[in-house]
């Protein structure tokens, strides 16, 4: 009798280990449902910022790839180019099991971030110097210039006598 009592004690004990065992794995199951239900609601509401911590915690928590493409759609969104290139990039390198309309699908959102990234560069970049154009000098002095006489221009007009004087 002694041995049934220590052998259905052993049982109970490890179903007790078993349901313990179970019930922190659903914990945590919807821990990640609640959490990854969130990051979804930010997405869709537009919060991108709000969105992309949220994915970047589930994929550090579970190492699971299809939050690397979600945030990847996250930097895309943000129009943040090489951050959501190199996250596809990575989802295709990590994801086992990526349909080829999928992976097509992908191959787009890198192409657009290229185009993107591409076209944000051109903006970026400093416009080309100007340089001055200079008015060409005359080759000639314009018709009816006479030169200043010799030694310049007296430093005082002369006195009107009444008389005209005629402009060399």
């Amino acid at each position: 009798m002694n041995g049934s009592i220590r052998r259905a004690g052993t049982v109970r004990g490890a179903v007790l280990v078993v349901v313990l065992a179970f019930s922190a794995m659903m914990g945590v199951a919807h821990a990640d449902h609640a959490g990854e239900m969130k990051a979804r609601e930010s997405f869709a509401a537009g919060r991108f910022d709000e969105a992309l911590e949220l994915f970047a915690k589930l994929y550090a928590e579970t190492l699971n790839p299809i939050y690397l493409r979600n945030i990847g759609r996250c930097h895309q969104k943000l129009r943040e180019p090489q951050k959501a290139i190199d996250a596809f990039h990575d989802y295709l390198a990590k994801g086992k099991k990526i349909s080829a309309d999928e992976r097509a699908e992908i191959d787009g959102y890198v192409k657009e971030m290229e185009a993107l990234r591409d076209e944000q560069a051109k903006q970026a970049a400093p416009p080309a110097p100007v340089q001055p154009i200079a008015a060409p000098l005359p080759s000639a002095p314009p018709p009816g210039y006479a030169a200043p006489p010799p030694g310049g221009y007296p430093a005082e007009p002369p006195q009107a006598s009444g008389a005209l004087v005629a402009q060399p």
